[in-house]
């Protein structure tokens, strides 16, 4: 093999393994993230993942009757064309890998 083959088979190489994040696609609850949406989507995973980790910690405010207050998640869920921010789970996001465990 001379050397032109090999370059010629490096840069190929190259090329397809750094393309493949560009045209990896988000898909949650069966439906596929545009890229304009995908912020959006993104936060509210965040919250939830957040309020989840939150919950887990056992750190809600206590209300006036003495009883644990119900933790409220409060997400910029202004409308998407695609994605309902309101139907999204914290299961959902974790198997979109958009948070982790």
């Amino acid at each position: 093999m001379n050397i032109k083959s090999a370059l010629s088979i490096a840069a190929l190489c190259s090329a397809l393994a750094l393309s493949g994040p560009v045209y990896a696609q988000t898909v949650i609850n069966g439906v596929e993230v545009p890229e304009a949406e995908l912020a959006a989507v993104q936060a509210r995973c965040d919250e939830l993942s957040t309020a989840e980790s939150t919950e887990a910690l056992g750190t809600t405010e206590e209300d006036d009757d003495g009883g644990e207050a119900e933790e409220e998640v409060t997400a910029d869920t202004t409308p998407t064309a695609t994605i309902d921010l309101e139907t999204l789970t914290l299961e959902a996001c974790i198997e979109a890998g958009l948070v982790s465990e």
